[in-house]
């Protein structure tokens, strides 16, 4: 889905403009953060963030800074080996993060076991188990976490919708462990054809 919407809707200046907006506000949160502004890709935003703990502040700051902006996030975290190579980053923590993403109901924040794992302990609060879940091409049902509302509810909707979470496998020489937080960026209101 993304912003294509949006575009349709408002025209392809006035989205631009809101689009790079939000995306111009996560790079800052991002780097706030400690985190690398890796790429975007239309409305699609990939980080990397040292520290689990990090990404999470900064997918918090998004989400309020987001909440003023015409446009709202679907985000994915996950951990895992990543390896940088030719000026790009690789391995299956960056299409993990993506399936993450890709799964999340506008607003929502979907987290991996193995990100969750990752946290201190006096992090993982404000998770909550949401379900088991399986992404196309794995083979293994992992644990998926998302955030806890302030009024404590769950901003969730996708029980029994496949998505997917791989744990990370031992890391390849020249692989790093990572959080890699991914962002799609849809327009908080849609209207109904």
């Amino acid at each position: 889905m993304g912003s294509v919407p949006l575009y349709e809707r408002i025209g392809d200046d006035a989205a631009l403009q809101q689009v790079s907006g939000c995306l111009d506000a996560i790079r800052e949160i991002v780097a706030q953060n400690g985190g690398d502004f890796i790429y975007s890709k239309g409305d699609d935003v990939l980080s990397l963030f040292e520290r689990p703990e990090a990404a999470l502040s900064a997918v918090c700051q998004i989400g309020g800074r987001l909440a003023k902006e015409p446009l709202i996030a679907r985000i994915g975290l996950h951990f895992g080996a990543v390896i940088r190579a030719r000026g790009a980053v690789f391995g299956d923590v960056v299409n993990v993060t993506a399936r993450l993403s890709a799964a999340a109901n506008p607003g929502e924040v979907l987290i991996s076991q193995s990100f969750f794992e990752a946290l201190s302990a006096d992090r993982r609060g404000p998770l909550r188990l949401l379900d088991k879940m399986a992404f196309k091409g794995k083979q293994e049902l992992f644990d998926v976490y998302t955030l806890r509302g302030d009024d404590g509810a769950l901003s969730t909707h996708i029980a029994n919708r496949g998505t997917f979470v791989d744990r990370p496998s031992a890391p390849r020489r020249g692989s790093i462990w990572s959080s890699a937080m991914k962002i799609r960026c849809d327009p908080a209101e849609t209207t109904n054809s």
